[in-house]
């Protein structure tokens, strides 16, 4: 893929969250995150279209400086599964769980994201026109 891809409007959609987290994953590290919302807002703009755009093409090098290789790998393996859809927009809402216990093994505080992302045409999505894309 050798055309640029543009990014597209991206926001967090509860930013006031934020806070809350990026103190548990401060706990946990002992350092502050250097991601902000806005910069989450600002990755979310170029790889949601990059990932689309990867899909449409079967060709997941655009892929390599946004995503992890697990991701790479699992758009490779389901590689026109967006249909040719073309995103319009991406929300982002952020989540975030503390440092749990289950018996004996403890397990770090977590982040997490929905995406909620409008596209042109409506394959594999609901009755809105939106794509329902879950991030770990």
């Amino acid at each position: 893929m050798t055309e640029a891809i543009a990014p597209i409007p991206a926001s967090v959609d509860n930013p006031e969250s934020w806070a809350a987290i990026a103190d548990l994953l401060t706990e946990e590290t002992g350092n502050p995150p250097s991601v902000t919302p806005e910069s989450l807002a600002g990755l979310v703009a170029r790889a949601v279209p990059a990932l689309f755009a990867a899909d449409a093409a079967r060709d997941t090098s655009c892929l390599h400086s946004l995503f992890a290789a697990q991701v790479i790998v699992q758009c490779a393996r389901r590689a026109g599964y967006l249909s040719g859809a073309t995103p319009r927009s991406a929300s982002v809402h952020l989540v975030g769980a503390p440092r749990a216990r289950l018996g004996t093994r403890s397990f770090a505080p977590t982040s997490r994201s929905t995406s909620r992302i409008p596209v042109e045409s409506r394959p594999w999505s609901d009755s809105s026109g939106t794509s329902r894309l879950a991030h770990r």
